[in-house]
């Protein structure tokens, strides 16, 4: 009984919806703040100019591998969702069917 995982109805997709948002958001910050980086970027010059470079190819990869993170999670949490329902929806067919066999249906 200990490893069973118990959710309120809807909790989890609630939190999927939750987790979109803010992956959405996250998503319109960091290309707001890339336009940016591109913008001061121009007013670098020499090694400067290199190692800014490098920096913000290393902040791109990192920024979207938090995205790619969040779009697992919100899958994670879909797919979750979609088995409680099935479970949910066999559970309520298996009783109505016991019912029925005991003359209540």
């Amino acid at each position: 009984m200990g490893d069973q995982f118990r959710a309120g109805a809807g909790v989890v997709k609630a939190s999927a919806d939750i987790v979109s948002v803010a992956r959405g958001d996250l998503r319109t910050q960091v290309n707001n703040l890339r336009t940016q980086m591109e913008a001061v970027k121009a007013h670098w010059e020499g090694q400067g100019a290199s190692s800014f470079q490098q920096v913000s190819e290393a902040w791109k990869i990192q920024t979207q591998d938090i995205v790619d993170v969040l779009d697992t999670f919100e899958a994670n949490l879909t797919g979750t969702q979609r088995q409680y329902d099935a479970d949910d929806q066999a559970s309520a067919s298996n009783l109505s069917k016991y019912s029925s066999m005991l003359g209540n249906g």
